[in-house]
Order: C-alpha cells, then sequence, then structure tokens
C-alpha cells in the first residue's frame, strides 16, 4: 500500500483508534473488576523471633510427616477427623501442626493444602517447622 501526499489514509487512522480504543477497554476492564478473595485462603505467616507473629497459645496435636506414602496418609485421614471436630465444637484451645520431615514429599504438602481448603479451614499459619491449624473465634 503506497501513501499519496496530500491524501489521509483512513484506514491507519481507523486502526490506530481501535487498537487505542480496545486497549483502553480491557485495562479500565482489569483495573474495575473486584477479585472477592475468600479470607479462609489467605496464609499468615508466623516469625518466632517477633513476639507480635507468634503462634497463638494452643494445644497442638504434632503431626509428623515423613515421606512414606502409608503411614503419611493415615496421618492426614486422622488430622482430617481432628480438623473437623476443632472445626464442629468451635475450639480455641486446639490446634494441629503439621510438621514435614526432611524426606517429606512435596504433594504431602499439597494435600495438605488441599485438605485445608476442602475443610473450610479460616485460620492457618506457616511457619519455619510447617503448618499449623486453629480455630480463632470471631470475638
Amino acid at each position: 500500500m503506497k501513501l499519496v501526499k496530500g491524501k489521509n489514509n483512513y484506514f491507519i487512522m481507523l486502526t490506530a483508534f481501535w487498537l487505542l480504543a480496545i486497549t483502553a477497554v480491557c485495562i479500565t476492564i482489569a483495573y474495575t473488576m473486584r477479585y472477592d478473595r475468600p479470607k479462609w485462603r489467605s496464609v499468615k505467616a508466623v516469625m518466632s523471633w517477633h513476639p507480635a507473629l507468634r503462634c497463638p497459645p494452643r494445644s497442638y496435636a504434632h503431626i509428623s510427616l515423613t515421606g512414606n506414602e502409608i503411614t503419611d496418609a493415615i496421618k492426614l485421614d486422622m488430622a482430617r477427623t481432628g480438623m473437623r471436630r476443632i472445626l464442629m465444637e468451635m475450639d480455641t484451645i486446639h490446634g494441629i501442626h503439621f510438621h514435614f520431615g526432611d524426606s517429606a514429599r512435596y504433594k504431602t504438602l499439597i494435600r495438605v493444602m488441599d485438605m485445608l481448603r476442602q475443610e473450610k479451614a479460616e485460620s492457618y499459619l506457616q511457619d519455619s517447622d510447617g503448618i499449623r491449624f486453629l480455630y480463632v473465634s470471631e470475638e
């Protein structure tokens, strides 16, 4: 397509206009959309050296995950039962601490995170030892 001096090239101007308009609409939609994330999907980090960021005092049941498929599956089933009991009773005294050993597998961590999501656990903390599940009352 050869440009001729003195004539307006409407095709290029209209194409540029439409590209800018589509880009502006996409950016506007992206900034105005609300992403409502449920509260229970957030993980809170815990630092033992900072007094305000320490784990709440609870009686934690320690679940040590070693990497053995069979024993880890049994321990996770027991933890799921304990998690349901804590949530149903709204127990603010007990919790569950998942400790991942040196030979624990990554898929075990994913199974724990899936279990927390499936049971709709609203409060769980990630610390240097693993993951702690606890119930926090609304008050």
